[in-house]
């Protein structure tokens, strides 16, 4: 019953209730007090709307909204006209026995620029490691450990928002190294908004770990046994606490085995055909350790460090047989072998404070880094020639030693500022940068072990500065969200050859813009439309213009004249529960192209990087998530794109163009409380890769885990069970037809073993590091 008492006049009082992501909320209960005493109440409609009509005014009235699963509003106010109210509850985590449970939220959430996958919430990404979990998000492809954004190419993978340094077979081992049951979510943000670098183009996947739980520890060892051709070992400590102000991490990872490797590449020379077939066995020894903390020096004050260092030292041997034919007559044969070694050690630390300016989490950050890395490569090779060959003399004997000592260093500064001014979400800040990358090459080449056909050396130094500015903005209006950025970014390098007396400066200033639209027209369902302009830099060693010699017949060399390549990319996005429906457009200019261009007057292969091409990816993607019965969920991927290349140099290589269609499906069996069944499958269409037409590739995989309790995980993975993931390719360079078939030891058995003891609280204060993006550039 409403109960009012006389006042100047009576008016009304509405308002909309809206969850975190700003998806209405019906059945919430809106109650309206006096004092202490209940006036009356309503319940929200599907729209989230309420409304009390008769206030009076002059009247101090308090308002309590209340929603299972939801944290509680409740709020005083001074009714003097009419007001309408718009309100955000967020949801609650209960904690029961030390674990923390979330109440239901949806598997799949849009925000303004990234895309929400609820690991918590699917019991496909629940069953292993970090790989695991990225393999089933959505729009994402992991495949032989190499992680892409389906039709866009690789992106940069982020801990609590901070870019991992690792690439390659070391990040693998290290996203290996974290249960899944530490990640709270998954964030693809495939158009990246100002804040972040604005180099790369296929986006960015940001983990998001646990929340810490005050008082706790844990520890965990994870064993991965991984059989090919022969065996890898990856063994994996972890340790975390958070005691009262002070919270630490450290890890502590190690992997050792061998893989093999076959190519076998055919050059079709107008005169003659060279066919070789290579054997390598390449072996992996790493070890890196991680050490973070973080202490509350008071209640808006952080202070935080990371230390990082890792050693790694692969090795291969291979073996390679090169048939000669000229005039489809059998002619000669190449016998050769080589050796390379490589030693690499790398140290980084970071120091970082966060300074809470108010409410909202309105904060400064800022994050002082350094990185360093010691690299030194070798790499000898031997080779015959066992009959008569046209342009090669009986028994000629050809000798090649390569070795490589590279040093690279890198300091960066950056500041960002998150606040709000009224309704708007604002960030802004600065990151300096420097980068410094020294190479003493040399090169030797013996033939007929007396005659010294190559004697070179060199010392190449590049360094680079980049300081950058950013500012974005984010506000609702109505049922849309806009949210704006602007970043620039001013660069100036310098590459110098010693030997070859060779300096070349490079100088650009860049303005990135990004803006994204996302309209809320039903619960769980959205509209979303994005921009962005981004910046791929070439690598250090891309730029070196020493040769390298692999083989009698094939050397690498840089490129110093490298430019930057640049993409605009647009996306419309439609969201519907855990369906995601995406349709991109990516138009990149100056695209480099590290390209294998033989010379057929010599039979000599010369491996460089060029700006060598403008492109067009455009396409559609979905994913969606579907659970038939309680014990089954789900995942499936459709994508269908189009990539058109077209050639500087159509001469050298000429312009091409696919469609391609890719299917994936991914199902996990919940037999019972302990074990679990996966299935999955893919198939990709031919397509276009740089200057490759691939050839179409599917792979059949299955898996068990069993959890026999809280602590213990076993989990063992076939994949690539028939041997199918590996495609040809095939290119035309320099009127030479070249086609290439390579297997890389797909097919593989993988047992985990996962144990871990404390408390089952986990801190997860991680941080990354601001130069992040410079040190992937240097490996």
């Amino acid at each position: 019953m409403l109960v009012l008492t006389r006042g100047v006049a009576a008016q009304q009082l509405s308002g909309k209730v809206t969850d975190s992501i700003h998806q209405p909320l019906a059945g919430v209960v809106v109650s309206l007090f006096r004092d202490t005493a209940l006036v009356t109440y309503q319940i929200t409609d599907n729209q989230g709307n309420y409304s009390f009509m008769q206030m009076t005014t002059g009247t101090r009235y308090r308002l309590a909204l209340m929603h299972t699963g939801y944290g509680r509003i409740d709020t005083s106010l001074l009714f003097t006209k009419d007001i309408t109210l718009s309100h955000i509850l967020s949801r609650k985590i209960v904690e029961l026995k030390a674990v923390a449970v979330n109440s239901d939220k949806p598997m799949i959430e849009k925000r303004a620029d990234r895309l929400v996958f609820n690991v918590s919430q699917s019991i496909t990404a629940s069953r292993g490691d970090a790989m695991d979990v990225l393999a089933v998000a959505p729009l994402v492809r992991v495949e032989q450990d190499q992680i892409a954004i389906v039709g866009k190419g690789g992106v940069d993978v982020l801990i609590n928002d901070r870019r991992v340094h690792l690439s390659g077979a070391e990040l693998a081992d290290y996203l290996k190294s974290i249960p899944s049951t530490s990640i709270e979510r998954v964030e693809i943000i495939t158009s990246p908004p100002a804040r972040y670098s604005a180099a790369g183009n296929a986006g960015l996947l940001n983990i998001v770990l646990k929340k810490p739980m005050k008082d706790a520890w844990n520890a965990g060892i994870r064993s991965t046994s991984t059989l090919t051709t022969y065996l890898t070992e990856n063994l994996g400590l972890t340790f975390n606490m958070q005691r009262k102000k002070l919270g630490l991490s450290a890890s502590l990872n190690g992997n050792y085995g061998s893989m093999k490797f076959t190519e076998e590449p055919l050059i079709n020379y107008t005169d003659e055909t060279w066919s070789t077939s290579s054997i390598r066995r390449s072996y992996a020894k790493s070890l890196n350790a991680r050490v973070l903390g973080d202490y509350q020096v008071n209640s808006k004050f952080v202070l935080g460090f990371q230390v990082y260092a890792s050693t790694n030292a692969p090795e291969s041997n291979d073996i390679t047989n090169t048939f000669i034919s000229a005039h489809g007559r059998p002619d000669s044969l190449l016998n050769g072998g080589g050796t390379t070694s490589s030693q690499t050690s790398s140290g980084s630390v970071n120091i970082n404070g966060t300074y809470k300016l108010g409410k909202n989490n309105d904060r400064i950050q800022v994050d002082i880094d350094y990185f360093g890395n010691n690299r030194d490569n070798y790499r000898g090779y031997i080779s015959n020639a066992s009959v008569p060959a046209i342009q090669h003399d009986l028994g000629e004997v050809w000798n090649s030693l390569n070795t490589t000592q590279n040093q690279f260093g890198n300091y960066s500064l950056n500041i960002d500022v998150a606040q709000h001014a009224g309704k708007t979400a604002l960030s802004y800040g600065a990151n300096a940068m420097s980068s410094r990358n020294i190479n003493s090459l040399q090169a030797l080449g013996i033939k007929d072990k007396t005659n010294t056909v190559i004697d070179d050396n060199d010392k190449f130094s590049f360094t680079e500065q980049t300081l950058a500015l950013f500012a974005d903005a984010d506000r609702e209006l109505g049922r849309f969200e806009i949210k704006a950025g602007l970043r620039g970014e001013y660069t100036f390098s310098k590459g110098e050859s010693a030997s070859l007396g060779q300096v070349r400066n490079n100088q650009y200033f860049n303005l990135f813009p990004t803006f994204y639209t996302t309209y809320f027209f039903a619960k769980e369902q959205q509209f979303s439309f994005s921009y962005n302009r981004r910046i791929e830099r070439p690598g250090y060693n891309s730029l070196n213009p020493f040769q390298r010699y692999i083989s009698q017949n094939y050397y690498s060399v840089g490129n110093p004249y490298l430019l930057p390549w640049y993409s605009n990319n647009l996306e419309l996005g439609y969201n519907k529960g855990n369906l995601v429906v995406q349709a991109f457009l990516n138009s990149a200019t100056n695209g480099i192209a590290q390209t294998a261009i033989p010379i057929p007057a010599t039979k000599m292969v010369v491996d460089t990087a060029q700006n060598f091409y403008d492109a067009i990816n455009a396409g559609i993607s979905g994913s969606w998530f579907i659970k038939p019965v309680s014990w089954w969920e789900c995942r499936n991927d459709v994508s269908g794109y189009y990539v058109g290349i077209n050639q500087y140099r159509p001469d050298l290589v000429a312009n091409s163009n696919s469609l391609t269609w890719y299917i994936r499906t991914d199902n996990t069996f919940k037999l019972n409380s302990q074990v679990y069944w996966n299935l999955s499958f893919f198939y990709y269409s031919p397509e276009v890769m740089g200057i490759f037409y691939r050839s179409s590739r599917y792979s059949l995989g299955t898996g068990w885990r069993y959890r026999p309790s809280s602590s213990w995980e076993i989990s063992l993975f076939a994949s690539d069970i028939l041997r199918t993931a590996q495609s040809t390719l095939k290119a035309n360079v320099n009127g030479v037809a070249e086609y290439y078939k390579n297997y890389y030891d797909n097919r593989n058995l993988r047992l985990v073993l996962y144990y871990k003891l404390g408390n089952a609280k986990i801190n997860t204060k991680q941080r990354g590091l601001a130069n992040d993006t410079e040190k992937q550039r240097a490996n």
